[in-house]
């Protein structure tokens, strides 16, 4: 059974640019036990050691730029691309190319903060995870991309947010928002642009594709995990 991949742009990851000697990109690329709300229709969260087994098996994992393999930054069997399963959450360093214009261009955007967001991309294997009502925690899952992006594709994802101390405002003590993550994994240009509700996919059939005019609304009565499960098939 071919599993769906799925990508998440997260709030809480962390990017920096090291040293100009090392030349390098580092930071958090997903934060464990970390709440996020998926496609306004479940709240996530990764548990500590999900993605141990996939690292483990030292699988090829690709770093890109906004997930295009013609822009690729590292890759873990060519060494360039180093992940750390630690007690907060994934930890990843790439090593970039002196010589590319690309790596340049992006380690000069990071440095400078122009480039602040970072994603990955999984797929959830049988028994990957676990659902509590409308809560999905990620168990066990096979890591396929890290990626620095230029924006999460929902608004509440934009940056390493800024601690609560050093915000000017106070928040809302009746809100109960909770930053987003992206779920949908269609590829046409306007859901990469986080425009799901003009999809031109025809034949798009990703869950996490809102308000996607390509199919019917889901039956709002509908099981969630059953629905992700039928779209995983």
């Amino acid at each position: 059974m071919k599993r769906k991949i799925e990508t998440r742009n997260l709030s809480a990851c962390e990017l920096r640019a090291g040293a100009e000697k090392e030349f390098c990109i580092a930071g958090v690329a997903a934060r464990y036990n970390v709440p996020a709300k998926i496609g306004g229709q479940f709240t996530e969260r990764i548990q500590r050691g999900a993605f141990a087994r996939s690292l483990k098996s030292k699988s090829d994992v690709f770093a890109t730029y906004n997930h295009n393999e013609n822009f690729l930054l590292g890759r873990t069997t060519a060494g360039t691309l180093t992940l750390n399963d630690a007690a907060d959450g994934l930890h990843f360093k790439v090593q970039l190319d002196r010589k590319s214009q690309t790596h340049r261009d992006i380690y000069s955007s990071v440095q400078r903060g122009d480039l602040s967001a970072c994603s990955f991309s999984f797929v959830v294997p049988a028994n990957g995870d676990t659902w509590a009502g409308n809560s999905r925690t990620l168990t066990d899952v096979d890591l396929r991309e890290i990626a620095v992006v230029v924006s999460p594709a929902y608004s509440g994802t934009s940056a390493v947010a800024r601690s609560r101390k050093d915000d000017d405002t106070e928040p809302d003590e009746d809100s109960d928002d909770e930053p987003e993550e992206r779920a949908c994994a269609c590829t046409c240009a306007e859901c990469a642009d986080g425009r799901c509700d003009e999809c031109s996919d025809t034949d798009c059939d990703d869950e996490g594709c809102t308000d996607c005019p390509q199919k019917p609304d889901p039956d709002e009565t509908d099981d969630l995990r059953a629905r992700l499960a039928a779209v995983k098939i």
